[in-house]
């Protein structure tokens, strides 16, 4: 069976926006970014 993936990343990050520069970072790199891993 033949699958798909497509992977979306923003144009860009609004650091200290929506968080804390070293919480949004921290999000990218231990959550994000190893799920889409681990999923692809």
């Amino acid at each position: 069976m033949m699958k798909k993936l497509h992977v979306v990343f923003k144009t860009h990050l609004d650091l200290g926006f929506t968080d804390l520069v070293e919480k949004v970072m921290d999000t990218y790199l231990y959550d994000f970014i190893p799920r889409a891993i681990e999923i692809g």
